[in-house]
């Protein structure tokens, strides 16, 4: 029961007039909805191409989980040809020097040799909608649910 202001509203319908395919507008409506009507609002506040929406989708997910981590997990999904179980996803990060160095930094894990579950579910909740799940061969996957997102 939140709407936005008039002056938030030309900088959307501005946006919106450029590019108006239904994934940018998702991803401009998940941008949106987090604003306080006394955000200020002007040109740079959203992307006006699908590509700059994703990369805004992505930092975001880095500030809230970590650089290496988001930015490692997204490459290993993305070249993983048929995606990656969650497990599969757990096991490449934790050998992953730099991410778990990383993770050791900012947090004080109770496992220092495994991603701790909730990253993965933060990075999977970030992503919904975009990150599927695919069920091959009795194994669920995760896969880019489409391709702007595997560019």
């Amino acid at each position: 029961k939140r709407k936005v202001t008039s002056g938030q509203q030309i900088y959307v319908n501005n946006a919106f007039s450029k590019c108006t395919l239904p994934m940018f507008v998702n991803l401009t409506f998940r941008e949106v909805r987090h604003w306080r009507s006394h955000k200020d609002v002007d040109e740079s506040s959203l992307a006006v191409t699908v590509h700059e929406s994703i990369e805004q989708l992505f930092w975001s997910l880095e500030k809230k989980c970590g650089q290496k981590l988001v930015s490692r997990a997204l490459g290993y999904i993305t070249m993983a040809k048929m995606g990656l179980s969650e497990m599969e996803l757990e096991d490449v990060l934790a050998l992953d020097n730099s991410v778990m160095s990383e993770l050791n930094e900012n947090t004080r894990p109770s496992n220092p040799l495994r991603v701790p579950f909730l990253y993965i579910a933060r990075l999977k909740e970030g992503l919904s909608g975009y990150l599927i799940e695919r069920h091959v061969k009795n194994v669920t996957l995760l896969v880019w649910a489409n391709r702007h997102l595997h560019l």
